[in-house]
């Protein structure tokens, strides 16, 4: 989904997009935008898989905004949040 309206999987939301929810693994990842910030929730039980796909969806928003993911403990770098929470990115 784009900002609430149903989506294909090979769309591209248009630039000034707020919200993207993204089936993962029986479950939803809603990406929020606010500003320079992104918000990402699971939508779902947190078992195992779901928290797996969580820190994937975070870690390549991190990464590719070359941006930081903020944790209990502060900013850390998205190469650094992949240590911590070790992230295999699929």
């Amino acid at each position: 989904m784009i900002d609430g309206l149903p989506a294909f999987p090979d769309e591209t939301p248009e630039p000034d997009w707020k919200e993207l929810r993204v089936a993962a693994g029986g479950a939803m990842v809603t990406l929020r935008r606010m500003g320079d910030s992104l918000t990402c929730v699971v939508w779902g039980n947190a078992d195992d898989a779901l928290v797996a796909s969580w820190g994937r969806f975070v870690w390549a928003c991190a990464a590719a905004g070359e941006g930081v993911v903020v944790v209990e403990t502060g900013a850390v770098s998205a190469s650094d949040f992949a240590q911590l929470s070790d992230i295999r990115p699929a």
